[in-house]
């Protein structure tokens, strides 16, 4: 059985430092092999706990999904706007865009990196102040039972 808790430090030693080989398993009193499979195990654990969906971003997905069901209902088909999106969630106006644009966002290009670069590609985000769920996301939302 695999110790975890091992792993997840030996994963942050790697990182942190970069710690490998012979001196990774003197710290963690292990064998060099055994040293490189808790941290490969640790790197997998990491990357599958960052899968997770934040509190925000989940309350995101409701609140957009939601807002595009209530435009839907006035016969508007157009995109939800950000502000009303925020509105749904009880948060500021900027709120939904800035939670986007941290994670779920499709694409955008980095001013500082003067590149595109991918999200998660859940939400689009326009630059005129609009939002929507791409196919992703409304697969997202079905399998979260936002939606009925």
């Amino acid at each position: 059985m695999m110790d975890m808790d091992l792993a997840i430090k030996a994963d942050k030693l790697r990182l942190k430092h970069g710690i490998s080989g012979k001196e990774l398993g003197a710290r963690l009193k292990v064998s060099t092999e055994q040293a490189h499979t808790l941290a490969s195990v640790g790197a997998t654990e990491r990357e599958r706990q960052m899968a997770r969906l934040t509190v925000p971003e989940q309350i995101l997905i409701t609140c957009l999904a939601q807002e595009h069901a209530h435009l839907l209902s006035q016969g508007r088909t157009s995109s939800p706007k950000t502000p009303d999106v925020s509105w749904r969630a009880r948060k500021s106006a900027g709120w939904a865009a800035t939670t986007a644009n941290k994670r779920l966002f499709d694409e955008r290009y980095d001013q500082s990196e003067r590149r595109h670069i991918d999200g998660l590609g859940f939400v689009h985000v326009a630059g005129n102040g609009y939002i929507w769920l791409t196919a992703a996301g409304w697969m997202l939302a079905h399998a979260m039972g936002v939606t009925s």
